[in-house]
């Protein structure tokens, strides 16, 4: 994604396309028009924003949050998203039901694959 998009601003919007994208193509598929129900929204921006992995999230947020002039429809996506930082923050063994070592293993491979990125 820092390759698309470098401002926050821009990062945002490129998590909105995406998920807008992908939005359209649920709508393909199922045949349905209606928006997505907030049960659905956060699990597909969970997604995209796990897969993303961008730069400096959080403290993007706080920026969005402190400085960005949003619509109200991108406040309820702001809100979303900050709701899928603090589900990644709460995650454990016990809650996606794996025991502990190989939670801990899966969390030190990203850890490991994230500084590989980073350093790029």
């Amino acid at each position: 994604m820092e390759e698309i998009a470098q401002s926050v601003s821009e990062k945002l919007n490129c998590i909105k396309e995406i998920y807008n994208n992908i939005n359209q193509a649920i709508h393909f598929i199922t045949g349905k028009k209606d928006d997505l129900s907030s049960e659905d929204q956060l699990p597909l921006l969970n997604y995209i924003i796990i897969q993303a992995h961008p730069k400096r999230y959080i403290s993007n947020i706080h920026y969005l949050k402190c400085f960005f002039d949003t619509s109200t429809q991108d406040n309820v996506f702001l809100t979303n998203i900050i709701s899928v930082r603090d589900l990644v923050n709460s995650l454990s063994a016990e809650k996606l039901n794996i025991n502990q070592e190989e939670f801990d293993k899966n969390v030190n491979e990203k850890k490991e694959k994230y500084k590989i990125k980073m350093d790029d």
